[in-house]
């Protein structure tokens, strides 16, 4: 897999230096590399008032601006970033790296350093747009294409898909690597950061619960082309138990439905998985969760997972 950076709405900038720059005239990163937007590559959701049908949302009255203004905020603001291990494709394969995140707004990913601090300036030259909103949650996409054409024909399409909440965002990242028209590799994971507290969600109840949305995308279809990726969306419920003893979570997901042909999806849930210090996690491989609260009084969770060959993120609010 090719040493790069992952982050959500970073994009990979060591890429663009190890084809020797770019052939644009948009804007340029921290390293000098110049960023070509043109040739825009398909949306995630491809039909938005269909999504908004299949995930029975509501119509979302933020401007592509606003989306923009928002997701920067949740960046800026974020005390704690956590993501899944990446899926990489190449051909019929596909492998993961490792991701370890120590509890603060960087993680690391196969050895690679990712900030929330970086590729600021790629966020300025990206494109958005609004979704629909569902359970309080807005959700929305964005899309970028990095080219070093005509140099080398060699070019980056980056698309994602978030729920913004006041303190948190969640979503899906992929990055899928051109050679001309022939993809060589895509690759993928999903993350969750906002501002976190570190503790755990107040005792003097026994149960609280939250409700939300999940993103995912079905890992086995994706080939090495993001143009025929199908994104998931789903209801989620989070219900912490024993607030006041020995904290656990259990993690549910309902209605999931592929946003772009309707198609039903199943997708188990987790239950008693151990909260402590406001951090909830279980399982390893294709099979885990982790998550983490957000907001000064725990009003918003947070999180991603894997199961099978989906990855997937969620986010929550407690009435």
């Amino acid at each position: 897999m090719k040493a790069i950076h992952y982050s959500f709405l970073v994009v990979a900038f060591v890429y663009l230096a190890a084809c020797g720059g770019g052939g644009g005239t948009t804007t340029t990163d921290a390293g000098g590399n110049q960023i070509r937007t043109t040739n825009y590559p398909n949306w995630v959701v491809s039909n938005t008032s269909r999504a908004r049908t299949i995930a029975q949302g509501e119509i979302l009255n933020r401007s592509a601006a606003e989306i923009r203004s928002l997701i920067l905020n949740r960046r800026s603001s974020a005390t704690r970033f956590i993501a899944s291990d990446v899926l990489s494709s190449a051909g019929s394969g596909i492998s993961r790296s490792e991701t370890t995140c120590p509890g603060n707004r960087t993680c690391t990913i196969s050895g690679q350093r990712d900030s929330l601090d970086d590729g600021l300036a790629t966020l300025n030259v990206a494109e958005y747009q609004p979704l629909f909103t569902r359970n309080g949650i807005d959700v929305g996409q964005v899309r970028l294409r990095l080219e070093n054409a005509p140099t080398t024909g060699q070019h980056l399409n980056y698309l994602a898909v978030g729920g913004i909440l006041d303190n948190s965002l969640f979503g899906i990242e992929i990055n899928s690597f051109y050679q001309g028209t022939q993809a060589t590799s895509a690759l993928g994971y999903s993350f969750s950061f906002g501002n976190s507290p570190g503790t755990n969600p107040g005792s003097t109840i026994s149960n609280a619960t939250w409700t939300g949305v999940m993103l995912g995308v079905d890992y086995s279809q994706v080939t090495n082309s993001l143009d025929q990726l199908h994104p998931l969306h789903g209801d989620t419920r989070i219900v912490v138990e024993g607030l006041d003893t020995t904290p656990t979570v259990d993690v549910t997901f309902s209605n999931v439905r592929n946003l772009n042909t309707a198609a039903r999806h199943t997708l188990a849930g987790w239950s008693n998985i151990p909260l402590s210090n406001g951090i909830f996690r279980t399982g390893s491989g294709t099979n885990q969760i982790e998550g983490t609260f957000y907001g000064s009084e725990h009003q918003e969770v947070g999180g991603h997972f894997e199961q099978g060959r989906i990855i997937g993120a969620f986010g929550g609010k407690r009435p």
